[in-house]
């Protein structure tokens, strides 16, 4: 192995996605210090997490100032945020170089357009990073829109461990333990519930579904502000007994639950690339049913791997998730291709592979 690089990570570790690159890399034998203002008790021996708490409201020349310490402290070889708001706005003003930095999708496509300071800001940062990911060419075109040099632009996915999720994950007894029927077919999203995701037009598709499929169970696995109004309107329904609720649940649990699904459904307004949470769900062998945003049709072909459905169109979701409950046969021939799909193009290692990369290559041409 090549001489371990010393790498400080400004992200938010509360985030599956942060953990998931630092513990890989952490993993490698690589240094690995992370800095943020959410707590990781659980993390990682060898990665070192330094929190910021602020005395009463957050301070940018304080925030800056221990980046600055920290890199130093560190020999940081390469400074790489998280995120272009916040993380990337304090990586970028800190003034360590190399900097990195990677977009998660709204902070590029959504948060500049909110007013002409948050479009100044997004600019600053993507201007002033030496390295940029994304895992999506709309992004990558809409980061060039806002100044970012195109020759500095990669695209990385966020990687799936495959290992972990897989089919072979299946328990048959879960809807038991949840205390539906056994054997019944349950539908599964994996979105947060916040108006982004739009999980309201999951709940009203599952109405439609169990009056077509009486033997349907729906399991929604997330955690944000809507959670009440989606019970609710649930309640409304008449599904208090078909849908489950299950709030967070942790990653280690994640691949069972999926795999022991039979479709997985996204309804969200909008997508950075593939979304972790559908690319999981496909790795462990679900046909996807998702919206037709961004490059989802690059990874769920239509009518190969699932179907794509337009915006807030719960009947078109219900439709195809019944089209789904209906063959057996159709679920396993659209579940092994995504699996294979996710395999060839998503998996942590070989994204995780590609940024190693573009760290030594970042570190060479700064020395």
């Amino acid at each position: 192995m090549a001489s371990p690089v010393n790498i400080v990570y400004v992200a938010n570790v509360s985030s599956v996605h942060t953990r998931k690159w630092v513990g890989h890399f952490a993993g490698r034998g690589h240094q690995v210090d992370v800095f943020s203002l959410e707590q990781w008790p659980a993390a990682p021996h060898s990665v070192r997490v330094h929190t910021f708490v602020p005395r009463r409201s957050l301070n940018l020349p304080a925030i800056v100032l221990q980046i600055r310490r920290l890199c130093r402290s560190a020999r940081a070889d390469v400074l790489h945020a998280h995120f272009a708001t916040g993380p990337g706005l304090w990586a970028a003003l800190s003034g360590i170089r190399p900097f990195a930095l990677t977009a998660w999708g709204s902070d590029v496509l959504l948060h500049p357009g909110r007013s002409r300071r948050a479009r100044y800001q997004t600019r600053f940062v993507l201007r002033r990073a030496d390295l940029l990911t994304c895992d999506a060419e709309h992004m990558r075109a809409a980061m060039a829109r806002l100044g970012a040099d195109p020759t500095r632009i990669r695209l990385v996915n966020f990687g799936v461990d495959t290992q972990a999720f897989s089919p072979e994950r299946r328990d048959p007894g879960w809807p038991e333990q949840l205390g539906f029927p056994a054997g019944a077919p349950v539908v599964v999203s994996t979105r947060s519930l916040l108006p982004l995701y739009d999980v309201g037009t999951f709940v009203d598709a599952a109405a439609l579904v169990a009056a077509s499929v009486p033997r349907a169970r729906f399991v929604i696995i997330g955690e944000g502000e809507e959670r009440q109004n989606l019970e609710r309107r649930a309640a409304q329904l008449g599904l208090a007994e078909r849908v489950r609720f299950l709030g967070s649940v942790p990653n280690a649990e994640l691949p069972r639950l999926l795999a022991s699904a039979a479709v997985y459904v996204s309804t969200s307004l909008s997508d950075g690339g593939i979304a972790s949470s559908t690319a999981e769900a496909m790795a462990c062998g679900l046909p996807a049913v998702i919206t037709d945003f961004g490059n989802n049709r690059e990874w769920v072909g239509e009518g190969v791997g699932g179907f794509l459905t337009p915006l807030r169109d719960p009947a078109t979701v219900a439709a195809r998730v019944v089209t789904l409950l209906d063959s057996a046969e159709t679920r396993l021939r659209f579940g092994r291709t995504n699996r294979l799909t996710i395999v060839e193009r998503n998996s942590l290692a070989g994204e995780m592979g590609k940024v190693e990369d573009l760290y030594r290559s970042l570190i060479g041409g700064s020395r």
